[in-house]
């Protein structure tokens, strides 16, 4: 069948042979046209392409500079996390102290490239505006919050400059936010990322210091396990038992601390000293005390890092501690021993926290640095 033949069945109409030329050039027209229309979309999403492919390559320039700021001068580790899942967070610091892994951990959101900063006498010489906008801040802002640790913004001035500075601000603190302008995280220009800002950071992230003065806590209301008379290992454990369902186990910073058949093991051992079970054992009212009022708590030793497939795991040992005065004796300061798990999840920076009571002891009876003989 002709191509005439063909266009004639497929219309259903009647064309003369003269007429196959006329047809012919409307056809070519329409099909250059359809051509010509295609080209312009093709072009069109081309020049958009640069545009995204530009922000997108500024983003990751400005995380890498800031993972390799991390690496060279905070002499930390750096945690991706996973660009197509990250909830407000593009990666984690965990922070070193002389070389060893201290179980203090940093969010961090990156910002990169100029368009993000913003200069005005607002703001005054020292400081400087980061705009990430009124609606991501508070679409972020309680992600942010319910994170367990510091979380700060880190704006990488010029990610393509290995040398560009980078402004640090704590974006759990409202002071951090403008007052002016609703867009902007406000920074000092003092805050720069590098080696100047371990200490600043470590605090941040960390516990109190040693030399920090001890909360006091008057246990003499309290008709404590001390002044129980006929006390034995029973009424101990039924005191245990009590407390491990009760309400007086949330730490007002640390969240809910969990008291299981782990901690009385631990306390109660083969091999430890009959005096120092007996010790631990007529503190846990201090103890539970210690928990619910918040006592301040510190980091013991170095952490330890369990990778997974899924998740990073950091196990570290914290104490709580405190100076209790009893009613029946001096006051002395006491130790609580805390074991606690966090699991990152590498693909989305989400953190799920676990924390287990392990002993209590006074410090003056055993090593306040280490725990294994209290």
């Amino acid at each position: 069948m002709s191509t005439f033949e063909t266009l004639r069945c497929c219309t259903g109409t009647r064309f003369e042979r003269q007429d196959w030329a006329v047809v012919w050039v409307c056809g070519a027209i329409a099909f250059f046209a359809m051509t010509l229309q295609q080209i312009n979309v093709n072009q069109t999403s081309t020049l958009r392409k640069p545009r995204n492919m530009s922000k997108i390559r500024t983003g990751a320039a400005g995380v890498s500079l800031v993972s390799h700021r991390v690496q060279g001068q905070l002499k930390s580790d750096w945690q991706d996390v996973d660009a197509e899942n990250d909830d407000a967070v593009d990666g984690i610091v965990l922070l070193r102290h002389r070389e060893k892994f201290s179980g203090r951990m940093l969010f961090v959101q990156v910002k990169s490239g100029p368009s993000f900063k913003k200069e005005s006498r607002s703001l005054g010489k020292d400081s400087i505006g980061v705009a990430i906008g009124r609606g991501y801040i508070e679409k972020h802002r309680s992600r942010w919050n319910a994170l367990p640790g510091p979380v700060i913004l880190a704006y990488v001035e010029d990610p393509d400059s290995s040398k560009s500075p980078i402004y640090w601000q704590d974006l759990k603190s409202d002071a951090s936010y403008s007052k002016v302008n609703s867009d902007l995280v406000v920074i000092p220009r003092r805050k720069t990322f590098g080696s100047e800002a371990k200490g600043e950071l470590r605090k941040m992230a960390g516990s109190v210091p040693d030399s920090y003065p001890l909360q006091e806590i008057d246990m003499r209301p309290t008709r404590s396990l001390l002044a129980t008379p006929g006390f034995s290992l029973r009424l101990a454990k039924e005191f245990y038992r009590e407390w491990s369902s009760s309400t007086d186990r949330f730490h007002p910073e640390l969240g809910e601390i969990f008291v299981t058949n782990a901690g009385w093991r631990h306390i109660t051992r083969q091999g430890r000293r009959p005096d120092n079970i007996l010790n631990s054992l007529l503190l846990l009212e201090a103890a539970r005390k210690m928990v619910s009022q918040g006592a301040d708590w510190r980091q013991l030793g170095s952490a330890k890092i369990n990778e997974r497939t899924e998740t990073l795991d950091i196990l570290d040992t914290l104490s709580l501690r405190a100076k209790i005065v009893f009613r029946q004796r001096a006051a002395a300061p006491v130790q609580v021993i805390l074991q606690r798990v966090r699991s990152v999840c590498r693909k989305t920076g989400s953190t799920a926290t676990k924390i287990k009571f392990l002993s209590v002891h006074e410090l003056q009876r055993g090593n306040s640095r280490y725990y294994g003989e209290v």
